[in-house]
């Protein structure tokens, strides 16, 4: 996973530059250079590792950012040890960068200024605002400060899933809801955010 964050190309890419790397290691050729490389990539992911582990710190594929450019070299000697399989192998790990650059410029992502607008105008109109999970809240209220969850005892409820809500929170809450006498009206997802409206049954 850490090896996949580091190049930035996937799991295919990964297993792409992994292959090509230990093309070049298995090869023996320059062993100087190679050690050097090697080293390059060990001796940071080890002083990561172990400033994590001293500091109770979370492992962040940003820590190892300095080993791509020996990662880098040390595929391309792939090349050396066979010309043929080594650029076949280039141009594959070419092809799935390309994609992984088109997926993570056109994949929709979050856009919680959006979704907090949406929100806002719900509330506006008399909704009472309901989180889930709650403590993201805020990050509605960063852009409309009048997002304020509360206990609502108003006919009309709007719910905002944040993108990182899961299935049994989701449930709980709807459950809760239903069990006060609201009904779902109306679904729509807004930067990511998948907001409901719901009205009380009289």
């Amino acid at each position: 996973m850490l090896f996949r964050e580091v190049a930035g190309t996937g799991y295919w890419g990964a297993g792409l530059l992994a292959i090509m790397c230990g093309l070049t290691v298995a090869a023996r050729r320059s062993a100087g250079a190679q050690s050097l490389l090697i080293l390059l990539i060990a001796i940071p992911a080890v002083c990561a590792f172990g400033a994590d582990a001293g500091f109770d710190y979370f492992v962040a594929a940003r820590q190892f950012v300095w080993v791509v450019p020996a990662l880098a070299i040390l595929a391309t000697g792939a090349i050396e040890r066979n010309i043929r399989t080594g650029l076949m192998l280039t141009v594959l790990l070419g092809v799935v960068c390309l994609w992984q650059n088109v997926r993570f410029y056109t994949t929709p992502r979050e856009d919680w200024q959006l979704a907090a607008r949406a929100l806002a105008e719900e509330v506006r109109r008399g909704a009472c605002l309901v989180v889930v999970p709650a403590d993201q809240a805020m990050l509605y209220e960063l852009f409309e400060p009048q997002l304020r969850p509360g206990d609502c005892e108003t006919p009309h409820v709007v719910l905002a899933n944040t993108p990182y809500s899961n299935s049994e929170l989701r449930a709980a809450t709807v459950a809760g809801l239903a069990a006060r006498g609201y009904r779902p009206q109306s679904q729509v997802l807004v930067g990511k955010s998948e907001i409901v409206s719901f009205r009380h049954r009289q």
